[in-house]
């Protein structure tokens, strides 16, 4: 992979984004306000989301068409804008207050290496690179990948690829950093690919901010006995500890899309037990799901043939072979696929 000067990506000295005085954005006051989602051509009730009933942060926007310019709209007054691509599945975050809640909450500081995931036309990439130590923007889209080159120089290591040709193992080695911070608004219709090319890089990734489609996330958080729980959250929750943050309306967005979005951050860290049988596991999470409505004595039966192969693993699992998979935590998938891994072995030998 083509990487250059990218240890001399430093952010230090440069002037703040938001405000054109030296210093990071960290130092300037933030005034924006969330508002409140329901709120539309000046009615609604105004409260700001914080206040609303309920935990979860709903981050409402006051977004101004993409041909004006307002306190609240990134709008790239000096450039045209680029216009969006369905093919790439382009919605650019518009709004700055939240923007800069996103840059916020993830937090970057001096000693971090950050990588953004399609940047497009700045938004976050503005404020993260007031912050963050060093920066990288991987952008597939050539009109954005100029547009951030221009816009902010060496500051921002721009990798023009899609993301998921990039080795994160690469970029992070090149870079000199044992680990990287990710964050990005992906687009919605490669999200899980993504997703699983962050946990087949979790070694190197430390975290990761992502917005995505609100459905998705719901997943990744999801619970057992659920209809949302599947491979995605058994496979987000063995890898890290996803946390949904807060939901971002369709007119923070431009084009605003027909769905709402969510802020997820993913803190990796293996659970205990996963090390050694990783690709076991993934076969019999996604075996067990692909026939969710089964029990797992039958949706496992193309692994385990015979019954007394199934009485064994899941008796030294110590599992339910009646139970179905939409009822097991992550630790117990871990611990059938360990047995069922000693079991493949024992056949071999």
């Amino acid at each position: 992979m083509d990487i250059v000067n990218c240890r001399a990506l430093n952010a230090a000295g440069t002037p703040c984004a938001m405000t054109g005085r030296a210093g990071t954005a960290a130092n300037h006051k933030y005034t924006g306000i969330d508002k409140c989602e329901g709120r539309r051509n000046g009615g609604g009730t105004g409260r700001p989301a914080a206040a609303r009933p309920g935990g979860l942060q709903r981050a409402g926007c006051s977004v101004a068409p993409p041909h004006l310019a307002t306190s609240s709209y990134l709008g790239a007054s000096h450039m045209d804008h680029i216009t969006p691509k369905k093919s790439l599945g382009q919605n650019f975050l518009v709004d700055a207050n939240i923007a800069q809640k996103i840059v916020r909450a993830f937090d970057a500081g001096p000693a971090d290496m950050v990588v953004e995931i399609g940047p497009g036309e700045g938004a976050l990439t503005r404020m993260l690179a007031e912050t963050a130590g060093r920066l990288a923007a991987v952008e597939l889209d050539a009109r954005a990948a100029e547009r951030i080159r221009t816009m902010f120089g060496s500051r921002v290591l721009v990798i023009e690829r899609d993301v998921l040709e990039v080795s994160l193992r690469e970029l992070a080695a090149e870079c000199g950093a044992e680990r990287l911070r990710i964050i990005g608004n992906i687009p919605y219709y490669i999200t899980s690919p993504i997703l699983f090319h962050l946990f087949e890089h979790r070694t190197v990734v430390a975290d990761a901010m992502l917005m995505m489609q609100r459905e998705v996330a719901l997943r990744l958080v999801a619970r057992p006995r659920t209809k949302e729980y599947g491979i995605l959250a058994v496979m987000a929750q063995t890898y890290s500890a996803p946390k949904r943050l807060f939901d971002v309306g369709p007119r923070c967005f431009y084009p605003s899309p027909k769905v709402t979005s969510s802020v997820v951050h993913l803190r990796f860290a293996d659970l205990e037990g996963i090390a050694g049988i990783e690709s076991v596991h993934r076969q019999i999470v996604r075996a067990a799901f692909n026939q969710r409505r089964k029990t797992l004595r039958n949706s496992l039966a193309q692994l385990l043939p015979t019954q007394e192969e199934r009485d064994r693993v899941f008796t030294h699992a110590e599992i339910d072979q009646t139970a179905r998979a939409e009822e097991l935590l992550p630790p117990d998938f871990i611990r059938l696929a360990r047995v069922f891994a000693d079991e493949v072995a024992h056949r071999a030998g």
